[in-house]
């Protein structure tokens, strides 16, 4: 779990050097566009390489309790070898890691572009928000400040998950477990609610972009709260409501961040600032 806070802020420290690195080597090129050099990439050769060493350390301690637990593994919904999910969640990884560097690049040439001669590409930005609903309102918000504000509300899906799993106090034990019942691995996070290493991990794995533990993230909650019910039942006694809530809030707070933060936040407004 504490590996994962590390992540973060390695991830952090990697958005803002590139973001800095793209804007002071930008170069101005035909209608007024900007453009970084493609060297800029090899800068994040040696910080996939680290992102790749952790998720796999963090991954040996939750692929046990988790294959405990679920018993399978899947890629888009289609169960498969464990080697063909281990190669592909690593490529995938390094895609969630080239995105992050992206929303930096973009961001930088976007403002770039704006002390380029002539300034067509905020001209530009103008007649598409004029054509659009939003022209009636008589509001424009030059490009280079709306993509400036845009990256820096990308950070929130790493916030977000920080408030979630940093703890007020660290717990007995930082190991993963695939124990249904309280133990020593549960803890009290800033946002106030009991939650437990295991959570930590997969939650924080949202925020950097490993795919191995982010691929577990849900199944994992939802196998636990079906396990507990079940046997729970079959011993004729009746099921903890309270433990129940407590796995499925785990999950619905990763589907938050997902579709909140990743998806609404980061992916689509940055899609439509890069196309």
């Amino acid at each position: 779990g504490k590996w994962m806070f590390g992540t973060s802020g390695m991830v952090v420290v990697v958005q803002v050097a590139l973001f800095v690195a793209a804007l002071w080597k930008a170069e101005c090129g035909p209608h007024s566009t900007a453009s970084y050099p493609l060297w800029l990439w090899l800068f994040l050769v040696p910080v996939a390489v680290v992102h790749q060493v952790i998720e796999y350390y963090c991954l040996k301690y939750t692929l046990i309790p988790f294959h405990q637990v679920v018993g399978k593994f899947k890629i888009f919904d289609q169960v498969v070898n464990f080697e063909t999910w281990l190669w592909y969640m690593r490529f995938h990884s390094l895609l969630n890691l080239s995105d992050l560097a992206t929303d930096s690049f973009s961001a930088a040439t976007i403002i770039a572009a704006d002390m380029c001669p002539g300034r067509k590409l905020n001209g530009i930005w103008k007649q598409v928000i004029d054509q659009s609903i939003f022209g009636d309102l008589d509001i424009h918000i030059d490009l280079q400040y709306l993509a400036a504000v845009m990256w820096v509300l990308t950070f929130a899906q790493i916030l977000y998950p920080l408030y979630r799993s940093v703890p007020l106090e660290a717990p007995d034990s930082w190991e993963v477990t695939a124990s249904l019942e309280p133990g020593p691995t549960e803890y009290i996070a800033l946002s106030g609610q009991k939650v437990t290493v295991g959570d930590t991990v997969h939650t924080m794995a949202e925020a950097v972009g490993m795919a191995s533990l982010t691929a577990q993230g849900l199944d994992y909650p939802f196998a636990k709260e079906k396990v507990t019910r079940k046997r729970a039942l079959a011993q004729g006694n009746q099921f903890d409501l309270k433990r129940s809530v407590f796995f499925l809030e785990a999950a619905a707070s990763r589907v938050q961040s997902r579709v909140f933060f990743s998806g609404l936040l980061e992916n689509v407004v940055q899609l439509n600032l890069q196309l």
